[in-house]
């Protein structure tokens, strides 16, 4: 299932919205869902040094929003987040409000092992021994 994660970023702490946006990521991927994580484009606007605007990052989030089968709400105030969830609504798909709701409502029957289970991952070797939270 292609899941959407809409909550705050630019608003408050930019790395702590980035965070619990990733930890909301890692948990739909753990329940064998395909999240789509706006958050990950305050890489890339650092990279390109804010020289695309909102409207365009906009833009670009609805345009994932509108393929999304669910868009998972994060908690706090934002007006883009705000925006994908009423264009979910126009859209018909269905807007759960936080990651707990999301687990326990779509728990997938071939839930993912962690990489530290299966012995892979995309990172080099070595990269985290497993115990740490990077």
């Amino acid at each position: 299932m292609r899941v959407y994660i809409s909550g705050p970023l630019g608003g408050g702490d930019q790395r702590k919205n980035v965070g619990r946006a990733l930890v909301a990521m890692e948990a739909i991927i753990f329940c064998g869902h395909e999240p789509f994580c706006p958050h990950l484009s305050w890489f890339a606007e650092l990279f390109m040094f804010g020289r695309v605007p909102y409207s365009a990052w906009m833009r670009i989030d609805l345009a994932w929003l509108s393929q999304a089968d669910v868009v998972v709400r994060l908690p706090g105030e934002s007006p883009g987040a705000d925006e994908e969830v009423a264009r979910a609504g126009e859209l018909g798909i269905p807007v759960v409000f936080g990651v707990k709701a999301f687990v326990d409502r779509y728990v997938n029957r071939n839930p993912i092992r962690p990489a530290g289970e299966s012995g892979r991952s995309r990172l080099p070797a070595g990269t985290f021994s497993g115990k740490e939270n990077p």
